[in-house]
């Protein structure tokens, strides 16, 4: 009996460690911060934090050599696509990103709460005309994507600002956001999606999100 007893207090405490929410808080800025927190707990997730290397021993220089020049590495994934295609085109394509995602995890999205939330993005350019109409173009890929956030996620303290820069400054993106979920209601959706699979590969129907996200 004492044994059941300590089994079933077990099994009540990891239900309620299960139930505090994880939060994932993201900053995006000059550069791109993603912070996993539970309880007391806190992950980096990006920029992975470096390793310290150990030194076996002193270094050798080899004669003749140059080193080799430390190319420096990107802060923002979408600063690449900004510099090659535009401000615009780099927006649009983390916005494609953003419904693919909300496409394929719409049963997960609505157990999440997003508070705070604040986007501010400001589009800039030497030329007042070429200005209008990349602020035209980051408006028609943003509102549509953070309308189909907004029908998912419960949002608590939200801001989303979009305005255009006429005097010449450049484009930027500001975002504060912090999710929450709990790892009980990610475990559970995990366990639904691998059964569903599994029927699906059975023969039996499935939701249509299996079965797109097996096919691809």
């Amino acid at each position: 009996m004492q044994a059941l007893l300590i089994v079933l207090a077990v099994i009540l405490l990891l239900l309620i460690l299960l139930s505090l929410p994880v939060t994932l808080d993201v900053r995006l800025e000059d550069s791109c911060r993603l912070t996993l927190r539970w309880l007391f707990l806190r992950f980096s997730l990006y920029p992975r934090p470096e390793k310290e290397r150990k030194k076996a021993g002193p270094e050798k220089k080899e004669k003749g050599k140059k080193p080799a020049e430390k190319k420096p590495a990107v802060s923002n994934p979408l600063r690449q696509i900004a510099e090659e295609q535009g401000f615009p085109a780099a927006v649009e394509e983390a916005c494609r990103l953003i419904q693919l995602l909300a496409s394929r995890f719409r049963r997960l999205l609505t157990h999440v709460r997003a508070d705070p939330f604040r986007l501010e993005i400001s589009v800039g350019g030497e030329d007042a005309a070429e200005t209008a109409i990349a602020y035209g173009g980051v408006c028609a890929a943003v509102y549509p994507a953070l309308g189909v956030l907004w029908q998912l996620i419960r949002f608590g303290r939200f801001t989303a600002d979009i305005s255009p820069d006429f005097s010449g400054g450049k484009s930027r993106v500001r975002l504060r956001a912090a999710f929450r979920l709990s790892p009980l209601t990610a475990l559970c959706f995990l366990v639904g999606f691998i059964l569903d699979v599994i029927k699906w590969k059975a023969g039996q129907p499935a939701p249509a999100t299996v079965k797109e996200g097996v096919q691809k």
